[in-house]
């Protein structure tokens, strides 16, 4: 077996804890070749919790140390890590939550993760140039009409009928504990990064909307689809969207 083939072979056995690359690997110092691999598995194992604990630390205040932890060792187990930076490691705990048993009933926690793991990649992202109203002013119609936007510095919306921010922002360090009803209303919020660090801000559900119908048609086709579910203008929502820099041209 030639050194890269054996150095995939030793990652998969880490990853799934099958034993093939045990033959390849040398007993010393009192320990087997199956007890040097588990001491790889286990910083392994640590190190994905580590970086679970790191995006979702809302989560683990919430559903405790203990739990969060078995919570994460089961995602662990279906869920491998292919990128070099631990950063990109945790997307998807929030379809997770529902199928952990010991998380029956607590349905807000999926809405919480889905914000966190936002928040988590807007910390990362790119600042992009946003589109002006003198940009768009330069366009003829026609090229107007054709023109594709995204959310500017990689941003994203999310909904929940749960009110999200308030239980994250309630869960942050150094913040007096106040009780919140999960009846109180639900959030819509547009997540990005600002100059300042990232902003959850709340948005109606016009411009939360648009900005979803923004993000997959072209300009024309967007503004039909507003228009055919809501009887509204979509000029002043559009208009504020371009004026706080919430839209890049792709």
């Amino acid at each position: 077996m030639d050194l890269k083939a054996l150095q995939q072979q030793f990652m998969l056995s880490i990853e799934n804890q099958t034993s093939e690359i045990e033959r390849w690997v040398k007993a010393s110092h009192g320990l087997s070749a199956k007890d040097r691999l588990a001491i790889y598995r286990r910083s392994a194992k640590g190190n994905l919790i580590e970086a679970l604990r790191f995006a979702y630390p809302v989560i683990e205040r919430l559903v405790g140390n203990d739990c969060f932890n078995e919570v994460c060792e089961h995602f662990i187990q279906g869920h491998t890590h292919h990128s070099p930076d631990l950063m990109h490691y945790g997307a998807g705990l929030d379809a997770f939550l529902p199928t952990c048993p010991t998380l029956h009933g607590f349905d807000y926690l999926a809405d919480v993760a889905t914000l966190e793991w936002a928040i988590h990649c807007a910390k990362d992202a790119q600042i992009t140039q946003p589109c002006t109203a003198q940009v768009l002013a330069q366009m003829d119609s026609t090229a107007q009409q054709q023109i594709q936007f995204s959310l500017s510095n990689g941003a994203q919306l999310v909904s929940s009928p749960f009110p999200i921010k308030q239980i994250w922002a309630q869960n942050q360090n150094g913040v007096e504990d106040v009780a919140i009803s999960l009846t109180d209303g639900g959030d819509r919020l547009l997540v990005i990064l600002e100059h300042d660090g990232v902003a959850l801000i709340s948005l109606s559900q016009y411009t939360f909307m648009l900005l979803c119908l923004m993000r997959q048609y072209s300009l024309s086709m967007a503004l039909e689809c507003f228009i055919g579910h809501v009887n509204q203008d979509p000029a002043p929502v559009f208009a504020k969207c371009i004026q706080n820099g919430w839209l890049t041209l792709v």
